[in-house]
């Protein structure tokens, strides 16, 4: 497919500490080419679909580190990026190992640039070799999962599931500082018991078994400049849910 795309333009409506913050974003314009295949395998008991795609923006809105105009220092504007590019290739795979049995796996692999030319992208040391990465935009992804329901002879069942998921090195700001840069990886597992009717179920989970400290926002300049906010994710969780379905 090849096609276009249009978001408007502005202002932004949230918490805003000076007037400057109020200026006007443009709209936002993008072509999107994509190549993409859906496949049946295995009389139905396996899916793979997999896609390469390339977007190229004109105007990419963005909070965005810009010079203030009516005081010294930088503000974090929601403004427009010249122009910016997103390549990648993603993949997924799901298959029926047996009839109780199921196992997912994706990947996905990218590569994003901004090609704005303006102040303090390349971080707060102006760093000449910033990769200028888009946010949240990690290199590569990777997850599986595996779920594996056991009937029981009074014909309630049991379910085992387990998955794992790994983000590569990626920044949670636009600004690339060195110190910023993030990689996550968390194992979770889950089992269930589901009455014979279905309408209850009983479940004793682990979220983030391996304890991993992962971030999942940052604010501040990650450097020298006296100031920072790092917002870590969960650490490891147990829990008992339990569901009743009128």
């Amino acid at each position: 497919s090849v096609s276009s795309g249009y978001k408007p333009g502005g202002f932004n409506g949230g918490l805003n500490t000076n007037s400057e913050l109020y200026t006007p974003f443009d709209e936002e314009e993008v072509i999107a080419l994509e190549l993409g295949l859906k496949a049946t395998l295995w009389d139905g008991r396996a899916q793979l679909n997999a896609a390469i795609f390339d977007y190229d923006y004109e105007g990419l809105q963005a909070s965005t580190a810009r010079p203030a105009q009516n005081q010294a220092g930088v503000l974090t504007f929601l403004t427009n990026l010249e122009t910016a590019d997103i390549t990648g290739a993603e993949a997924e795979f799901r298959v029926a190992l047996t009839d109780n049995i199921e196992l997912n796996v994706g990947a996905s692999v990218l590569d994003t640039k901004n090609n704005d030319p303006g102040a303090n992208f390349d971080g707060p040391y102006d760093f000449n070799d910033s990769p200028r990465r888009l946010a949240n935009a990690p290199e590569n992804t990777f997850n599986i999962a595996l779920g594996w329901d056991i009937p029981m002879n009074n014909g309630s069942r049991i379910r085992l599931f387990t998955d794992y998921s790994y983000e590569g090195d990626h920044y949670n700001q636009i600004v690339n500082a060195r110190a910023l840069e993030t990689t996550n990886s968390l194992w979770n597992a889950r089992v269930t018991w589901f009455s014979s009717n279905e309408n209850l179920s009983v479940a004793l989970y682990g979220k983030n078994l391996t304890d991993e400290v992962y971030r999942v926002d940052d604010l501040g300049a990650g450097g020298g400049l006296g100031w920072g906010v790092l917002v870590n994710g969960m650490p490891r969780v147990y829990g008992i849910s339990a569901n009743y379905s009128f």
